[in-house]
């Protein structure tokens, strides 16, 4: 690669930082250590965690510099060069924590040397039981740790004003110590593995790289694994089921190559077993919830689960940054092209698309007349699919409009396609560099002239005339 390939690469993945915010990241931690002490007093290792970050902090315009915690933890120190400095810390309510509850700390800015400070904290991380039992955010010696960032568990930290959104940060290298039983994985690459002099304890240490802050996951546990073209399964006992999420991942990849498109596949995908509600990912990182695990043979949801969260890379293509179609794209094309994937890869008495879209129209009227999901939840406003922001992702995918309106219209629009032509459809849009509304309507209208005023109809609208609905048939 030549320099000035190198120069743009390094620009176009370098985050884009506000004064204030932090530029990058070193952290390193240390889980159940046998030496756990808290303010000089004697605690239960069980829960234990000690914790340093470096931060480089962007030019910070404020007198004063706030950063944020998980609750239970404790700021040891704050070292600026070779020397502490005085800060402030409370706990304060806050929507960003799972719990709800932060400890928020404040330093004068101006005692920060060349926008760099080393902070030292330590404490536990239990279950929360403010939202519900978050059985796979929290710390436990015999469980594993469980640990997701902005938004859930602030385990490293989080320099945001009040309502903020998360932002993009360098993490230069995530450093974790555990117990030599245990297997450490976070998204990124995986650079260096150093087991303790005494043989008991282990150090990994990654590079997650250019990273959303809420997109940081550490997953922990005695994992054994296998491996196989860079697909790692880790799991707890059961080496059968292991391997056979193995084989279905392998097929999805060769499937989702072949009529999407090819993909960078030089980066190692780690598929995990994970507690119960575990089924998360982000980046190279798949959760699947050990119920679901267990049950692969058997539940349907359990390849629905990998092909959801294995498809967004192959689905993806750039928008604008301020373009509507980024919702569309990023959340709501992986809802119905892993549908479309199982059709193909299942025989149909395991898996009926029409069955499932039958179901899923059901749903989607409910939720229009009654603006509650099937739990009974209030659901966001009932918008047309190009009328969601950015900042609106996190409402609708998995709940509204992105996950059934998006749905239910790619599979009107393959139904009138017909499948050969839709699939001769789909190679064209995933070779697309960049996409936007014009481009995208001009695409569907090469192989279907007259769909110009229902992609109108479901895009722009909230509207669903009997004619797009699903034939029964």
């Amino acid at each position: 690669m030549n320099l000035l390939k190198l120069i743009l690469l390094f620009v176009f993945l370098s985050p884009v930082v506000a004064l204030g915010q932090v530029k990058s990241y070193i952290i390193d931690l240390e889980f159940f250590p046998e030496n756990a002490q808290m303010w000089n007093y004697p605690v239960s290792n069980t829960s234990f965690v000690r914790g340093n970050s470096e931060l480089e902090i962007s030019e910070n315009s404020n007198e004063k510099l706030t950063f944020y915690l998980h609750s239970e933890f404790k700021i040891d120190s704050i070292i600026v060069g070779n020397n502490a400095v005085d800060y402030k810390s409370e706990k304060v309510m806050v929507s960003y924590s799972y719990n709800l509850l932060a400890l928020k700390t404040t330093l004068n800015a101006t005692d920060i040397i060349d926008n760099k400070l080393q902070i030292y904290y330590s404490g536990f991380m239990n279950p929360s039981k403010v939202r519900s039992l978050s059985d796979y955010m929290h710390i436990e010696s015999s469980s594993g740790v469980f640990l997701r960032s902005y938004g859930y568990s602030l385990w490293f930290p989080i320099v945001v004003k009040e309502n903020q959104e998360a932002y993009a940060s360098i993490f230069k290298k995530v450093s974790v110590t555990t117990p030599n039983t245990f297997t450490t994985v976070i998204n990124g690459e995986l650079t260096t593995i150093l087991t303790k002099n005494d043989g008991k304890r282990i150090t990994t240490i990654w590079k997650p790289g250019v990273k959303n802050i809420s997109d940081l996951q550490i997953t922990s546990r005695p994992y054994s694994k296998l491996t196989n073209n860079l697909t790692n399964i880790y799991y707890l006992k059961e080496e059968a089921k292991a391997q056979r999420i193995l084989n279905f991942t392998k097929h999805l990849k060769e499937f989702y190559a072949q009529s999407f498109k090819e993909i960078d596949d030089n980066v190692d995908l780690h598929i995990l077993e994970m507690p119960e509600y575990g089924n998360i990912s982000s980046g190279n990182v798949i959760g699947i919830s050990n119920d679901v695990f267990k049950n692969f043979d058997k539940s349907l949801h359990s390849k629905m689960t990998i092909a959801h969260e294995l498809v967004h890379p192959y689905v993806n293509i750039e928008t604008s940054t301020d373009s509507r179609f980024t919702a569309f794209v990023k959340e709501g094309f992986p809802s119905y092209f892993h549908l479309y994937s199982l059709r193909n890869l299942l025989n149909s008495e395991e898996f009926n698309l029409h069955n499932y879209m039958q179901t899923v129209e059901k749903s989607y009227l409910n939720k229009i007349e009654t603006n509650k999901d099937f739990r009974g939840n209030n659901l966001p406003k009932n918008k047309a699919i190009l009328s969601i922001s950015r900042d609106e992702i996190g409402d609708y995918k998995d709940r509204f409009i992105l996950s059934d309106r998006v749905r239910l219209f790619f599979y009107h629009l393959e139904t009138n396609m017909g499948h050969k032509k839709f699939k001769l459809f789909l190679k064209e849009l995933f070779q697309l560099k960049h996409v936007n509304y014009l481009n995208f309507e001009a695409l569907i209208l090469q192989y279907i002239p007259s769909y110009k005023k229902n992609l109108n109809l479901w895009l722009h609208t909230i509207e669903y005339p009997k004619h797009l609905h699903i034939n029964k048939n």
